[in-house]
């Protein structure tokens, strides 16, 4: 797509890059502090749950195909996948095999996730977890920030 020749031409975009992954990652940071201090709200009941299933899918899919992350990671998969001078056969084949992959995972998750179990081990936990995800965030976001190499 001619990223790399833009950040060759004009370095400066690096540095802007990494301001906004580092305001990123502490946006992303306090956000999950302020999940894990909020006062703990009872579980919906199935019932409510049930109804929503067709609008929790819609956002959770919305949520994905519009992730600026897992776009940029496929589309490296699939550039590092594809030899130079391949056929729009290979390229449809690499595509495809990525969204498989994609569905049985996120099926997987959906279906793993669903569970009695695993909603009541999240329930358990979500303080302490989302604690441990602020934290993580806002390490790597100072790490980023205070790094002194753009490449």
């Amino acid at each position: 797509m001619g990223l790399s020749a833009f950040m060759v031409t004009y370095s400066w975009t690096m540095v802007v890059l990494k301001l906004l992954g580092g305001a990123y990652l502490l946006y992303l940071s306090w956000k999950a502090a302020r999940s894990a201090w909020a006062p703990h709200t009872p579980t919906q009941s199935p019932q409510i749950e049930a109804a929503s299933n067709a609008r929790a899918f819609i956002n959770g899919l919305g949520m994905h195909i519009t992730n600026p992350k897992a776009i940029f990671v496929w589309l490296s998969i699939v550039a590092l996948a594809l030899p130079p001078g391949s056929g729009q056969g290979h390229a449809f084949a690499v595509v495809a095999s990525c969204a498989a992959l994609g569905e049985c995972v996120f099926f997987g998750y959906a279906i793993a996730f669903s569970t009695t179990v695993a909603r009541s081990a999240y329930l358990k936990t979500q303080r302490w977890f989302n604690a441990t995800l602020s934290v993580v965030f806002a390490y790597a976001s100072l790490r980023l920030l205070m790094s002194r190499d753009v490449s």
